[in-house]
């Protein structure tokens, strides 16, 4: 059985001390209270905790060249007080009875950074409270999935698919045939209004017929220079997600004052996917030509089936499960990093028990707690869904966009 090692490293400190006193008049002579003795309101610090398996002889197994990928899980939890702030001062109204003729006043002082104390629901020695999770696990097993797929999907192509260039040569230079035409026509017939390309088409055709047939001349001039030989290749996918909410409460204390207090809640997912494979490199393979390549060129020729890949993952889902002859997998994993970020802070404070008392200062202070997991484990398996960005904050995806959504109108509306 493997054995499995935990660590830990990092601890938690009290916070700052606070204090309660007050001053009342009671026959119009001045008494002070200690009413309670100084604590800290919660604890402070870093606190990392990892479990993983120990791999026998992994040093060794390392220097020989073996790529290994323990299962790891780790926890990352901080508590932090960003501002301490500080807590109300409370006084009763100078006429409220009994009127003493030194004019002295009941005051109550909430003194230290009682703020997080009242955050963690009136319960000292812990650390900053961490808000529950946004994020669903239902997104993030498809974030999994995703990067799965397109990890696997990456496996046995190469840098570009000279099968999918040559097939679409043709297809390329038809977009050009109009134009061509139309000057031909403007010096032959010598009046007829010559047709030129309008802009949208214009930049589909570079986007998506010169500029893949210029990336195709860079890797083919690239490839011719790579050595023919095994070689091992590393295929990555990195997706993230993020989802924030905002909530705002109140809590009061012993008649003094009654705080509003936001609340901020980030909750973050990065997954990150790899594969190493092993295979022989080819002259063919270098510059562009591969067998898992010819077997998705009916996907990539089909019309439109770029703006598909746009959304769905049914092009990657049918290159992860095509073949790859010749690569071996010499290992691969899936790692999810997880951030949930809870802020706290104190926005204000009004007196509580009406006209007969004056807040002096209101509560203040800024605090934050934040929980970070960390997992490493095996790839998923390929799946058909809806990607979980749809990259429209790409000024190119944009413009994509835009330009096909005018072509296709006119298309239909001439």
């Amino acid at each position: 059985m493997p054995e499995t090692r935990v660590r830990s490293r990092g601890t938690f400190s009290n916070a700052s001390l606070c204090s309660l006193s007050g001053i009342n008049y009671a026959g119009c002579g001045t008494t002070t209270d200690n009413i309670v003795t100084p604590f800290s309101p919660c604890k402070v610090g870093t606190l990392i905790t990892m479990a993983d398996t120990v791999t026998p002889n992994f040093e060794k197994r390392r220097a020989r060249g073996e790529f290994i990928f323990n299962g790891l899980a780790q926890t990352t939890r901080v508590s932090d007080l960003n501002q301490e702030g500080s807590g109300c001062v409370r006084t009763t109204h100078p006429l409220t009875p009994p009127q003493c003729p030194d004019g002295s006043r009941e005051i109550v002082s909430w003194n230290g950074p009682w703020f997080p104390f009242w955050v963690n629901n009136n319960v000292a020695g812990l650390p900053i409270a961490v808000g529950a999770p946004i994020i669903s696990n239902e997104k993030i097993l498809d974030l999994c999935t995703e990067a799965s797929t397109k990890v696997l999907a990456e496996r046995g192509m190469a840098a570009a698919n000279l099968f999918e260039d040559a097939a679409e040569i043709k297809q390329t230079l038809r977009l050009f045939r109009g134009p061509i035409k139309a000057f031909y026509d403007f010096f032959n017939k010598n009046g007829k209004r010559m047709k030129m390309m309008g802009p949208e088409e214009a930049w589909l055709a570079y986007r998506y017929g010169i500029k893949p047939l210029i990336n195709s001349i860079q890797t083919v001039a690239g490839g011719l220079k790579l050595p023919v030989g095994t070689r091992r290749e590393t295929s990555r996918a990195s997706l993230n997600l993020r989802e924030t909410l905002v909530s705002n409460s109140t809590f009061g204390h012993d008649s003094s004052c009654v705080t509003s207090v936001q609340t901020l809640t980030t909750d973050e997912i990065t997954i990150r996917a790899m594969s190493v494979d092993e295979h022989f490199a080819s002259i063919g393979s270098n510059i562009g030509f591969t067998a898992k390549g010819l077997i998705t060129l009916p996907w990539e020729l089909l019309p439109y089936s770029f703006v598909a890949d746009w959304f769905i993952t049914f092009g990657d889902y049918l290159k992860a499960i095509s073949p790859a002859p010749g690569y071996k997998s010499i290992g691969g994993c899936l790692v999810q990093k997880r951030t949930i970020r809870t802020t706290h802070t104190a926005v204000g404070s009004v007196p509580q028990g009406g006209t007969s008392f004056i807040l002096l200062r209101p509560d203040t202070g800024i605090c934050s707690g934040t929980l970070e997991t960390k997992l490493r484990g095996p790839l998923g398996a390929p799946g058909v869904l809806w990607k979980s960005d749809f990259k429209f904050s790409s000024l190119n995806r944009v413009a994509d966009s835009l330009a096909l959504i005018k072509v296709l109108a006119n298309s239909y509306f001439r």
